[in-house]
């Protein structure tokens, strides 16, 4: 009776539409499966004659497939100038030489330059030469300075574009940056050490060796803000080192003449030079130096107007007098005004000598001789010069006993 109710033609009928109800369902669903599992075909590119195209460039390109992404469009440094923030950042890690180059090189770096130009500046400063950038301030030095690009005016003068410094002034503070740090490594090659913050002292003196007049000479160093008592104090102690190192030991007298000389020039390179002993290696060089800084010529030499070991006329003396000409007056040197200041502030800086002369050799607590490491050229730091310490070198003693 039931297998008679299965086989009637309605029940039939009935199944057979179900199954194809069931095998539609299942062909749409691996119809959609095949579309979101099968890569879309690319169009197939024109044909293109053999002599259209026989460049290596258009070959390597047939080789790549067209699916796969191209990496070549894509450069870092234009990615970058999209973030201002970014390329500054950027912008400070390069050399100077690199970042003119840039800047010469990219037009659309050159315009994100020009829009914060100082800002750019003073962001290679704070990172290589933070303590030159604020003695050798670029106002000071107009001919290393430059219109603002971006034509900011100044506050007091609204019709006038404002100065600011240059990749010039630039390449000036980190030469003396170096300049500096290589002056305080060769005396400490030769056993003359001296406190850390002698370096900042040493620019100061090399500022007012840029300055050629004795009225702003001397009113530079008054300036109790920016020529402390301690500068005072490193700045003798620095003279003394220098003539110990052009002092013989055994023979020496104790002349000044060399110191005064070298100091007397118009940038501390000159001493330098002499430390490497790549300068003053002969008599010759000795009286051509000393006759540009100090040489008064007689009646008879300037008839004759000849020229004195090498050096023209207009030239002889000339270091030594204010504006570096012959017809100025007699120009104070830096050595001669930090005596005369410390004598005005009655720091008694003469009781110490004795101590300077001692620094790096002997702690003077215990009147022990101090070793250095043969490989050590820079100074020892302040904190280990302790009274209380047994190694590092000499106190700095003479930096407490002010007035």
């Amino acid at each position: 009776m039931l297998d008679d109710l299965d086989n009637s033609p309605s029940r039939k009928r009935k199944r057979s539409k179900s199954v194809e109800a069931h095998d539609d369902d299942v062909d749409s669903v691996r119809h959609s499966m095949r579309k979101l599992t099968t890569r879309p075909k690319a169009p197939s590119p024109e044909p293109m004659d053999e002599d259209e195209c026989t460049s290596p460039t258009c070959r390597m390109e047939d080789e790549h497939s067209p699916h796969e992404p191209d990496h070549r469009e894509f450069n870092i440094f234009e990615a970058l100038l999209n973030h201002a923030e970014l390329i500054f950042e950027f912008s400070k890690h390069l050399d100077v030489d690199d970042l003119v180059s840039l800047y010469s090189i990219s037009k659309d770096f050159h315009k994100l330059v020009d829009k914060r130009f100082t800002h750019t500046i003073r962001l290679q400063t704070t990172r290589k030469a933070l303590d030159s950038s604020r003695i050798f301030i670029f106002r000071c030095y107009q001919s290393l300075c430059q219109r603002d690009p971006a034509e900011r005016p100044l506050e007091r003068l609204p019709d006038t574009v404002r100065w600011v410094p240059s990749f010039r002034w630039l390449r000036m503070i980190l030469f003396r940056e170096r300049i500096v740090s290589e002056i305080i490594e060769c005396l400490g090659d030769e056993g003359h050490f001296m406190p850390r913050r002698t370096s900042l002292t040493i620019k100061k003196i090399w500022f007012i060796m840029d300055i050629g007049d004795n009225m702003h000479r001397t009113g530079t160093i008054h300036n109790r803000r920016f020529w402390t008592d301690e500068d005072l104090y490193l700045a003798t102690l620095f003279f003394i080192k220098v003539d110990l190192c052009f002092t013989h030991p055994v023979t020496g007298t104790g002349e000044v003449g060399m110191r005064k000389m070298v100091l007397g020039q118009r940038s501390l390179s000159t001493l330098l030079l002499v430390l490497k002993r790549r300068q003053l290696l002969n008599q010759s060089e000795l009286m051509c130096m000393l006759v540009k800084w100090d040489f008064h010529l007689t009646a008879r030499q300037r008839e004759e107007k000849k020229t004195l070991w090498g050096v023209p006329q207009y030239k002889a003396g000339g270091l030594s007098l204010e504006g570096w000409v012959v017809t100025g007056q007699k120009l104070k040197q830096v050595d001669e005004l930090v005596m005369r200041e410390a004598i005005k502030r009655r720091l008694r800086v003469h009781e110490n000598y004795m101590d300077m002369v001692l620094y790096g050799y002997v702690h003077v607590p215990t009147f022990e001789d101090v070793w250095h490491a043969p490989e050590s050229s820079a100074s020892p730091s302040e904190e280990d010069q302790s009274e209380n310490a047994d190694t590092g070198g000499a106190t700095i003693s003479f930096l407490r006993n002010r007035v």
